[in-house]
Parts: C-alpha cells; sequence; structure tokens
C-alpha cells in the first residue's frame, strides 16, 4: 500500500506540499515540547487542524490528531 503523501501529489500544488510539510514539522516539535494546545496560536492540534484544512486525507495530520486525542482525555474516558 502506497503512502498518500509520498508520490502522490493528492490534487494540492506545489506550493500547498511545501507549506504542509512546513507545518508538519512545526507540529511534531510543538507534540515534542508538550505544546499540546498552548500557546492558542501555536499549539500542535492547532497545527494539525490546518494541514487537515488544506489535505483533509493527510496521514501524518491524522495520526497526529488522534495521538493528541488521546492523551488529552481523561482517564475515565478510556474505559
Amino acid at each position: 500500500m502506497q503512502n498518500k503523501n509520498v508520490g502522490n501529489l493528492n490534487g494540492l500544488s506545489l506550493d500547498q506540499i511545501d507549506r504542509i510539510n512546513l507545518l508538519l514539522s512545526d507540529a511534531f516539535l510543538a507534540f515534542q515540547d508538550d505544546r499540546l494546545t498552548t500557546p492558542i496560536e501555536e499549539n500542535a492540534y492547532l497545527i494539525y487542524m490546518q494541514v487537515l484544512s488544506i489535505d483533509p486525507e493527510n496521514n501524518y495530520a491524522n495520526l497526529g490528531s488522534v495521538s493528541y486525542t488521546h492523551l488529552t482525555l481523561p482517564t475515565s474516558d478510556l474505559v
């Protein structure tokens, strides 16, 4: 199975792909720095949502937003 983010433009322009790559790099750093939802203007969740607004099928952003959800759910919601 081919990764949807490699070798397939998904109808995106090269500028959009460059923007997505920069955003994903920023999101990764925010995630690593434990900036999941704060600061309000630059956090992992917001950045992943920005990627998804450009490319709703982006695997990395979808995985990042799912990881964020699992990390921020109260433990009682996980049972």
